[in-house]
C-alpha cells in the first residue's frame, strides 16, 4: 500500500516538473523572440536613419556642387545666339552709361536793352568824376542814351527777382540769370509791365526810362545798366553780343 501511494506521488511529481520545463522553455522560446524582433527593428531603424541622413547629405552636396558649377554650365553651354544677345544688351546699357555726361547749362546769349551811345562806361574800380554828386567814386555799371519811354528790354533769359524804388537809383528791376548772372536797370518810369517772379526772354520788355534816378539825375536822359556775376560787377559790354 505504501509502496503504491510513493509510486503515486513520484508520477505527479514528473509530471508537475515536465510541465515546469515545458513552460520555462516556453517562455524562453517567447523572450527569444521578443529579443529578436526588437533587435531586428531596432537594426532597420538604424539603417533608415543612415540611409535619409546620408540622402540628405548627398542632396546637400549636390547643391552646392551645382551652385558651384552652375556659372560654369551656364557659360559653356551657352550658343553664340544667347551671347550676341546678352552682348548687346549688356554691352547697350554699358554704352548708354558711358555716354551719359553732365548736362551742361545752356549758354547765355545777351544782348543790348535798347539802342543808344555809351554816355558812362564801367569803370572797372576806378574813380571817375560823377556829374551829379561833384565827388569822385566807380561806376559799377554803363550809361545808355535813350529819351524818356524808351522801351528797356531784358539783356538775356531769366526771372524778375525784384522791383522797387530806391532813394538814388530810382525805380529798379533786377533779373536774375543762370550762372550766376544779375542784370539791373535803373531810372526807370514808375510804371513797369512785368512783375516779380516772372519768367522772361531777351528782349522781352522789363520798362521805359523814366530818368528816375536821382544819383545821376544831371546827366542826359539814360539807362543805367548794371550785370553782376556771382555778386560781383562786371562790364555789361564784355557780354554783349
Amino acid at each position: 500500500m505504501k509502496k503504491m501511494q510513493f509510486s503515486q506521488t513520484a508520477e505527479v511529481t514528473k509530471k508537475k516538473r515536465r510541465i515546469f520545463y515545458t513552460a520555462l522553455g516556453l517562455c524562453l522560446v517567447a523572450i527569444g523572440i521578443a529579443l529578436y524582433i526588437g533587435i531586428n527593428q531596432t537594426v532597420q531603424e538604424i539603417h533608415e536613419d543612415r540611409t535619409i541622413d546620408l540622402n540628405n547629405t548627398s542632396s546637400k552636396i549636390d547643391v552646392v556642387q551645382n551652385e558651384d558649377d552652375d556659372p560654369q554650365i551656364e557659360d559653356v553651354n551657352k550658343n553664340e545666339s544667347d551671347v550676341a544677345v546678352e552682348s548687346e544688351t549688356s554691352g547697350g546699357n554699358t554704352s548708354s552709361e558711358a555716354s551719359k555726361t553732365p548736362v551742361q547749362p545752356k549758354k547765355l546769349s545777351f544782348a543790348m536793352p535798347l539802342e543808344g551811345e555809351t554816355s558812362n562806361d564801367y569803370s572797372n574800380g576806378e574813380l571817375v568824376k560823377s556829374k551829379t554828386l561833384n565827388e569822385w567814386r566807380t561806376h559799377d555799371g554803363i550809361d545808355l542814351k535813350a529819351a524818356a519811354n524808351t522801351p528797356v528790354k531784358a539783356v538775356a533769359d531769366g526771372t524778375v527777382e525784384s522791383i522797387t524804388e530806391d532813394a538814388m537809383w530810382g525805380v529798379t528791376v533786377t533779373v536774375s540769370h543762370q550762372n550766376g548772372y544779375e542784370s539791373i536797370y535803373c531810372g526807370l518810369k514808375p510804371s513797369v509791365p512785368v512783375k516779380k517772379g516772372a519768367e522772361v526772354k531777351v528782349g522781352d520788355i522789363l520798362g521805359y526810362v523814366g530818368n528816375t534816378a536821382e544819383i545821376e539825375i544831371a546827366e542826359e536822359s539814360h539807362l543805367h545798366l548794371g550785370i553782376k556775376k556771382d555778386g560781383s560787377w562786371v562790364d555789361p559790354m564784355s557780354l554783349m553780343k
